[in-house]
């Protein structure tokens, strides 16, 4: 049985929350904004996304790490595509270019994910959460 730091877990639990609080509000606030611009097109699409990152967002929070490499390209994608989209309906970007979007995505993806690898907080409230798991 691996030794767990109370501290250190309950700090990690607390990121985690942090962070899927951040991406839920997100995520919704991304709905909200282009079924305003869009009207209701894309509802059911963006409404299956969000079902999806909420489930994701379970299974990061019962420590499953992966999970938060997966919400973590969706959200990127999500900044991105606005980000993008608001240029392109500026006139300072011309021309959507997909490429520059995906070189981007990974970008953030891998801050992320030296940002999760690298706390240790994290990893010692995943390791907790996997130890506890209904077996």
């Amino acid at each position: 049985m691996e030794y767990f730091d109370g501290e250190q877990i309950r700090r990690g639990r607390n990121l985690v929350k942090s962070v899927i609080f951040i991406v839920l509000i997100i995520e919704v606030l991304n709905i909200v904004y282009f079924t305003l611009i869009n009207g209701l097109e894309n509802v059911l699409k963006k409404l299956i996304y969000l079902v999806i990152v909420i489930t994701l967002a379970c299974l990061f929070y019962k420590g499953y790490k992966w999970a938060w490499y997966v919400i973590l390209l969706m959200l990127g994608q999500d900044i991105l595509a606005g980000l993008f989209y608001l240029l392109h309906q500026a006139g300072i970007i011309m021309a959507f270019n997909g490429w520059l979007m995906l070189i981007l995505t990974i970008i953030v993806a891998s801050v992320g994910g030296i940002f999760l690898g690298g706390s240790d907080s994290i990893t010692a409230f995943m390791k907790y959460q996997k130890s506890t798991k209904l077996r």
